[in-house]
């Protein structure tokens, strides 16, 4: 199975799944805090996956304050010539796929026949491909192999086809160019676990499970431009890894401002924009309830262990914005095991 099939089988389905170095500290960086144990007696089962393990991959890049490391004149001096280009505007927001905005936009249209769609479709090998994997994964397949689009995508439908060409170009988008891919790839394994921690949220609440596994995708789609920016300023970025506090200090000023840019750009709801532009301040949104439950889902992408309270670090306000009782806030905090299982599972 296919790594985005496996993604979105895991959106449509409720099955439970099976089951002093500067790189360090600019992708590690753990927090120095105390958690109180929710259920500190459920180990991971001993023949599943280390839980522990997959939280250090999926905490993305790190955003420590700018006191932790030191710098030399040379990261001083592309801080400053970064700042510059991002505060000017002197970068260019990354443009949808063609091929799949083109597929996107059919979706749109509520006359489009589906043959349409699959025409377009069968214009790109590589769009062809990833539809034909989808369609042939364990939860759409059923034992039955399509090896025609047109069955493909009357199988999958339209609403996880739009999701499927998200996935892609959010993909194509985050991990573009050998420069930043170390850097990228953390973030990208760091969305897709937002994604389906959004997902799991949004069931709990009133908010749409799609709309929030979109929003938790491309919640830090604004730092790609900041790497890319510090690309173009370093051209040498192969070889050199930003200090964590130049990280810092740029994504703190600029990735959700930027993310919510992009994702307007790309006609997405409002909604969408919102969670790119407040995960960091949910309160200040004006959908405030999907942008508080991008917060919590992110805060769960980075705890320390999978038995630590996920909540201690919220405020009541953020907690209450999300619209989680507290029947389900106890429930997801039960449930982050199973959740980080199938998430590894979709990681490997």
């Amino acid at each position: 199975m296919s790594f985005l099939s496996s993604i979105l089988d895991l959106f449509v389905s409720d099955r439970p799944a099976a089951g002093g170095n500067t790189t360090t500290a600019v992708l590690e960086h753990p927090e120095q805090h105390s958690q109180r144990q929710l259920h500190a007696d459920a180990p991971p089962e001993p023949d599943g996956p280390d839980l522990t393990a997959v939280l250090q991959r999926i905490r993305g890049i790190r955003e420590p304050l700018a006191t932790d490391y030191q710098t030399n004149s040379s990261d001083l001096e592309l801080l400053s010539k970064a700042e510059t280009r991002l505060q000017e505007g002197a970068f260019d927001l990354p443009m949808l796929p063609s091929a799949n905005l083109a597929v996107m936009d059919a979706l749109a249209n509520p006359n489009q026949e589906m043959a349409e769609i699959a025409d377009l479709i069968e214009g790109n090998p590589v769009l062809t491909a990833e539809v034909l994997k989808t369609a042939n994964s364990a939860f759409y397949s059923r034992g039955q192999e399509i090896a025609d689009v047109r069955g493909a995508v009357t199988r999958i439908g339209f609403r996880q086809l739009r999701l499927l060409m998200l996935t892609l170009s959010a993909r194509a988008v985050i991990l573009q160019g050998k420069e930043i891919l170390p850097l990228a790839q953390r973030l990208w394994e760091h969305s897709i676990a937002c994604a389906v921690f959004c997902r799991h949220l949004a069931k709990l609440t009133g908010e749409d499970p799609e709309d929030m596994f979109t929003g938790g995708l491309l919640h830090d789609v604004g730092k790609i431009i900041v790497l890319n920016t510090i690309r173009e300023v370093h051209k040498d970025m192969e070889e050199y890894v930003p200090p964590a506090c130049v990280l810092g200090l740029l994504f703190d000023g600029h990735h959700q401002i930027i993310g919510a840019d992009v994702v307007r750009n790309w006609s997405l709801p409002a909604k969408i924009a919102d969670v790119a532009g407040h995960h960091h301040s949910p309160l200040g949104a004006r959908h405030t309830q999907a942008a508080a439950l991008a917060t919590l889902a992110n805060r769960m992408c980075r705890l320390q262990s999978p038995t630590d309270n996920p909540y201690t670090q919220e405020t009541p306000e953020v907690l209450a914005a999300s619209g989680l009782s507290e029947e389900a806030r106890e429930s997801i905090a039960r449930s982050i095991p199973e959740i980080l299982a199938e998430i590894a599972e979709r990681l490997t």
